[in-house]
């Protein structure tokens, strides 16, 4: 499922058994390859995005950065609901 429309990515979420955190597949919508993933890297504490062999125009690289901030945005509104919900609201 798109999270969100972009003009030249698409963007997938994926889940990995045992990580709470969802990566991000991003596909080229001209080629239907996948070109990196956004994911959680844990030393830096936030969403990082990783190209694989690819080139990248600066409005490729917009529709990547509005995803990761999509990314980050999820995650706080997933991690304030289970805060809710713990405390019994």
């Amino acid at each position: 499922m798109d999270l969100k429309k972009y003009e030249f990515i698409m963007v997938r979420e994926y889940e990995i058994k045992n990580r709470k955190t969802p990566q991000y597949e991003i596909w080229n919508k001209k080629s239907g390859y996948i070109v990196g993933r956004i994911s959680w890297y844990s030393p830096w504490r936030q969403f990082c995005f990783t190209p694989y062999n690819s080139i990248w125009s600066s409005d490729c690289l917009e529709d990547v950065q509005d995803a990761i901030k999509n990314a980050e945005e999820a995650r706080l509104l997933k991690r304030n609901n289970e805060i809710i919900k713990k405390d019994g609201g």
